[in-house]
């Protein structure tokens, strides 16, 4: 099946051209976002098997990364803290796509620096931009589940070496300051 969604992806965006490859596309991908979200596991693990498949395409398609790539990146982080990592399986598919977003954002890190328009920015980062991303990053520092804050603090740190971000200004307007942010880190 994530064979033949990789397949229906290259033709959407064969067919579609430059936007109609976006509108093609669309519902795959936002499909992705909802199951990553799912309470279910198994939901959760056919998520990142059919992302694990069809990355190949998006990566190819700056279009495609420009609008969906943090709403994506978004949910497959959020996907670590809903439980059933002990799941072999979907332990190590979640590690995959999470790889696979990561390359993929690395390489088209200019594309974030700015809003830009029809991209999908999901409502936890509150903005569009890799500055968004990062400061949404370093909040999951306080976050309950083990997974989501390692994979949440890897990626951080690999932005932050390319984009800096003044970390003392961030806390200071999102966690009342560093000791703020201690305190929530440390409950």
């Amino acid at each position: 099946a994530a064979h033949l969604l990789r397949e229906f992806l290259q033709w959407s965006v064969k067919q579609g051209g430059r936007q109609g490859g976006v509108a093609n596309t669309k519902s795959v991908l936002g499909r992705l976002d909802f199951l990553w979200r799912h309470p279910d596991p198994c939901r959760r693990l056919g998520a990142c098997t059919a992302f694990n498949s069809l990355y190949r395409v998006l990566r190819e398609e700056k279009e495609l990364v420009n609008v969906f790539l943090l709403q994506l990146l978004v949910a497959a982080v959020t996907s670590l803290g809903a439980g059933g990592q002990e799941q072999p399986a979907l332990a190590e598919a979640a590690g995959m796509t999470l790889a696979h977003l990561q390359k993929i954002l690395l390489h088209y890190r200019s594309l974030f620096l700015q809003e830009a328009e029809g991209r999908r920015v999901p409502g936890e980062l509150g903005g569009g931009t890799l500055a968004h991303l990062q400061e949404w990053l370093l909040s999951l520092a306080a976050a309950p589940h083990t997974a989501t804050r390692h994979r949440a603090m890897q990626l951080f740190f690999l932005l932050r070496r390319s984009s800096p971000l003044d970390c003392e200004a961030v806390l200071a307007r999102r966690e009342g300051g560093v000791l703020g942010f201690l305190r929530k880190v440390l409950g």
